[in-house]
């Protein structure tokens, strides 16, 4: 079989996160998709599906913005425009660890507030997560405040590029009920002190 050098003419889209599917257009790709390797730099994505002439092909973690790259087995070509790939918000760690409804959390990270969208902070596990209050907010710091119904779990910042979930959880500290307060009546049924 001869191979012909493959030529990359577009892509669907001009921006792009990890994880969403996009679909380069051209000539001489192999219809096999496994025989297709796309680079973003030098990191591949996964090719879902191949034709001679479009490649579906998931964005993958750890990438930055920059030419799109096909090979097969008839050589390599560049995408003819750079993808801007928009960053998703990074949580590296959070404190304090643990803290009941109304505590202030302070989230590090990085990528918080790209493109001056401002960030979601979710307490909890997945299907029962909670939103918080963020307080304050810069590109590498939130605050927010454990909000009403939080439980026990993981934190979630959720941004224009994607989401981020804390490796360790953080504890929702159950307070006690308050003790009612017992009031004796007096005669004249007022309450004695």
């Amino acid at each position: 079989m001869v191979w012909y050098p493959p030529q990359l003419h577009g892509i669907s889209k001009d921006t792009s996160r990890v994880g969403e599917v996009i679909t380069l257009s051209g000539e001489n790709f192999a219809q096999e998709p496994s025989r297709n390797v796309v680079r973003f730099g030098t990191v591949a994505g996964k090719v879902l599906t191949a034709t001679t002439d479009q490649v579906a092909v998931q964005v993958p973690e750890n990438v930055q913005s920059g030419v799109v790259s096909i090979e097969t087995p008839g050589g390599v070509t560049d995408s003819p425009r750079p993808l801007v790939i928009i960053p998703h918000p990074v949580l590296l760690s959070f404190t304090p660890p643990q803290g009941s409804v109304g505590t202030t959390v302070t989230l590090k990270g990085q990528a918080f507030g790209t493109y001056e969208v401002a960030n979601t902070v979710w307490f909890g596990p997945w299907e029962q997560q909670v939103e918080a209050q963020v307080t304050k907010a810069t590109d590498s710091t939130l605050e927010v405040r454990v909000p009403k119904g939080a439980q026990t779990g993981t934190l979630t910042i959720t941004g224009v590029g994607g989401r981020s979930t804390s490796s360790s959880v953080f504890t929702v500290d159950v307070l006690p009920p308050l003790k009612p307060l017992h009031c004796i009546p007096t005669r004249t049924g007022v309450p004695s002190r």
